[in-house]
C-alpha cells in the first residue's frame, strides 16, 4: 500500500457543481481549508469572509464534523481518526466529500425558518443522495 496517495476531496457547495481538489496526506487541516476556501472563492464568487465552516458528513447518522476542530493536525491522521465521516470507498481510493457552509446559506434557513411551511423551498446543501436508500437498506438486512 502506497502511504503517500493523495487525498482527494469533493468539495460541495450550494452554488455550482462540486469541485475536486487533491492534497498530500502531511499536509495541515488548516492548510487544506485555506487552499479551498481559495478555490472556493475563486470558481464559485463566494467571499471567503462569507464561509463559516468546512465540515463532513457520516451519512449513516447525519452527524457533521467541523474541520476547525483538527486544523492543525496532518489531513493523514484527520482522516484516519474520522473514518466514519471519511469511509474508505470500493470504488475510489482515498476521495471524500467535504461541504462549504457560508452566510448565504444560513440566511436561506433563516428565512425558510420565517415563511408558513406550505410555501418554504428546501434549498439546503444536497449532502449525499444515496444516505436514505443506505439506511433503509441496513434497516432491512437487520429485520
Amino acid at each position: 500500500m502506497t502511504t503517500n496517495a493523495k487525498y482527494t476531496f469533493e468539495v460541495h457547495t450550494m452554488h455550482k457543481q462540486p469541485m475536486y481538489i487533491s492534497f498530500q496526506p502531511d499536509l495541515l487541516v488548516k492548510q487544506c481549508c485555506e487552499i479551498i476556501i481559495e478555490e472556493v472563492e475563486s470558481f464559485t464568487g463566494i467571499h471567503k469572509c462569507d464561509i463559516l465552516d468546512i465540515f463532513a458528513e457520516d451519512v449513516s447518522s447525519n452527524a457533521t464534523i467541523s474541520t476547525t476542530l483538527s486544523q492543525n493536525r496532518s489531513l493523514k491522521e484527520f482522516v484516519g481518526s474520522n473514518r466514519n465521516f471519511f469511509p474508505i470507498s470500493p470504488v475510489t481510493k482515498n476521495l471524500y466529500r467535504l461541504f462549504v457552509m457560508d452566510n448565504l446559506y444560513l440566511q436561506q434557513l433563516d428565512s425558510v425558518d420565517h415563511i408558513p411551511e406550505s410555501n418554504a423551498r428546501n434549498n439546503q446543501i444536497k449532502t449525499s443522495h444515496w444516505s436514505e436508500l443506505i439506511i433503509s437498506t441496513k434497516k432491512l438486512i437487520y429485520l
